[in-house]
């Protein structure tokens, strides 16, 4: 499949311009010039940032080889939680018929050579199921199902957390924990095919009696950032919230959620910043929204995407 990135490209440097382009120097303008070819490398620089260029991606089953790149991106979701990401990795893998990883396709004509020296290539993306029924056996999975009750405990209303306990114990209705991430210059027009794929995948697992394909509810951690800004309205001053998606696609299971809370993450890693830096620019301090949803309306997500991506 084929998506766009976007990609800083650099400028002509001024040496490599011709003499017709820049005129002969006269005695005393270098310095001019030097000052001039300053300011147009600032200017040129500037303005290539965020030029898009073209970049095939292609969906691959996970393999022991991908499990670097695999850490990387959960890092980003699960930051400073002790949640043993090694180990969550190596699940992905060992479960790798449901699942994919988003990779550069390669285009080389000498393609089936770099095949035998490939190191397994940058992973750009990933979307799975992993079922929690059996987290008793793995480890990562009990401390990541701790660890969101606890965050829960922490930052909502009394009664969400044994709720959420409640669902995450009840074997009659076992929950899948839907992970979904990319690097941030990927756009979420890649993430859709990953979804489809996955629909299609888990009607299989479910044909053929796999953990994934009896879960009940999706569980998603989604990041998301939040900025206050101060309002006045005849002359009464108030403060308003907005929260916006990293993954802007994952506003889709929103609607669906049977069940919703969130806690903060500042301090565990960057905060982000709304559009291009300047010092007028608000802080956005990240979260993370958890959002539970019954695997029956991850079609009606997934449509939900194409019609926003495609608008």
């Amino acid at each position: 499949m084929a998506s766009r990135r976007k990609q800083r490209m650099l400028g002509l440097p001024d040496e490599e311009r011709s003499d017709e382009e820049t005129g002969p120097l006269k005695e005393g303008d270098e310095g001019e010039k030097n000052d001039d070819a300053e300011s147009s490398d600032e200017s040129n620089s500037d303005s290539e940032i965020g030029r898009e260029v073209m970049v095939d991606f292609e969906a691959h089953a996970p393999q022991d080889v991908d499990v670097p790149g695999m850490k990387q991106l959960l890092r980003q979701l699960f930051l400073k939680a002790p949640v043993d990401l090694s180990e969550l990795a190596d699940l992905i893998v060992q479960q790798n018929y449901i699942g994919s990883v988003l990779k550069q396709a390669l285009v080389s004509e000498d393609s089936e050579e770099e095949e035998e020296d490939d190191d397994g290539g940058a992973v750009f993306g990933l979307t799975t199921l992993i079922s929690l029924a059996n987290r008793k056996s793995s480890g990562c999975l009990e401390q990541l199902c701790s660890f969101l009750v606890s965050r829960c405990e922490a930052h909502n209303p009394p009664g969400l957390a044994a709720r959420l306990k409640a669902v995450l114990t009840d074997a009659s209705r076992p929950v899948g924990l839907l992970l979904s991430e990319r690097f941030l210059n990927v756009p979420p027009q890649a993430a859709l095919p990953l979804y489809k794929q996955l629909l299609s995948e888990l009607a299989d697992a479910k044909k053929f009696g796999r953990h994934c394909g009896s879960c009940y509810y999706l569980l998603l951690i989604s990041k998301t950032c939040r900025v206050t800004r101060a309002e006045s309205h005849k002359n009464v001053h108030k403060a308003k919230t907005e929260t916006s998606y990293l993954n802007v696609e994952e506003e889709t299971f929103e609607k669906l959620v049977e069940m919703k809370y969130s806690y903060p993450v500042r301090g565990e890693g960057d905060s982000y910043l709304g559009g291009r830096w300047s010092f007028d620019d608000p802080t956005m301090e990240p979260w993370r929204d958890v959002l539970l949803v019954p695997i029956s309306k991850l079609a009606s997500a997934v449509a939900g995407m194409a019609e926003m991506l495609a608008g």
